[in-house]
């Protein structure tokens, strides 16, 4: 093997090596600052009731889901009164910088020896994050009140309170006297800073002061879910390595091979 063929592995070789390196240092200096930061879910409160109203007595049944579980988790909740019930699912995940948390529920209110009837379903759920995130809000919320004096609502929000800052919020229906049924299905897509300290706010909520006391229903789903944006970090070594390798490759095409 000459000189010229030593030359040329040399040089390619080391084009390689100019090629990996950004790239190589890029990915360690994300996955370290990821591994010292993550998104944190510091306490949840959730609740599920039914209240009922009958001859002037009231009963009731609640049901509580309170944070100490480690992720993932998939649970459900309970509360009924007679015919009347608030069931609830819930469903968590979070590892590292992502995290996705979904609401499920089913509630039915009103019965005819009841003379006020109410189901619903509330909570609250803080994290914080450590990097700058991408977040998915959504609301799926269902409902029918087929008589007079009824009361369906679904709302979700998603806000800093430290900050005075509100993310996304939607709230959808109301007080009905006529049979009504509602359906609502929206996404919120915005970008929440590194430190936030953030609050998942839902209720849904079901009403029934009729005196025949129709039963009313609704469905509905809280969705969340964060994923970290790309870091300045990793974007910009990334893309002086695609910037060379791009050079090399025009290089190779017009310089000329020693005789």
């Amino acid at each position: 093997m000459d000189i010229h063929m030593y030359r040329n592995h040399y040089q390619f070789a080391a084009r390689r090596i100019r090629v990996a390196l950004p790239m190589t240092v890029a990915i360690f200096l994300a996955l370290d600052g990821r591994a010292l930061g993550g998104l944190i879910v510091s306490d949840w409160a959730l609740q599920n009731r039914v209240s009922v109203i009958a001859n002037g007595t009231n009963t009731s049944n609640d049901s509580s889901y309170f944070s100490g579980s480690p992720a993932p988790i998939m649970t459900t909740r309970n509360s009924a009164v007679g015919d009347n019930i608030s069931f609830m699912t819930y469903s968590f995940a979070w590892d590292g910088d992502t995290g996705n948390f979904r609401i499920d529920g089913i509630q039915s209110a009103g019965d005819a020896t009841a003379s006020d009837v109410e189901s619903s379903a509330s909570g609250n759920i803080n994290f914080s994050t450590n990097v700058d995130s991408a977040v998915a809000l959504r609301l799926r919320y269902d409902y029918a009140l087929p008589n007079g004096f009824m009361d369906g609502h679904g709302t979700v929000s998603l806000y800093d309170e430290n900050a005075g800052v509100l993310y996304g919020q939607f709230s959808y229906g109301g007080f009905s006297l006529g049979p009504v049924i509602g359906n609502f299905d929206k996404t919120a897509y915005v970008i929440i800073p590194a430190g936030c300290n953030c609050t998942l706010s839902y209720s849904m909520r079901l009403i029934v002061r009729d005196p025949l006391n129709v039963p009313a229903t609704d469905n509905g789903t809280i969705e969340l879910s964060i994923t970290p944006l790309p870091e300045p970090t990793l974007v910009l070594p990334l893309a002086l390595g695609a910037w060379m390798l791009h050079r090399r490759k025009i290089r190779a095409t017009t310089c000329c091979i020693l005789p």
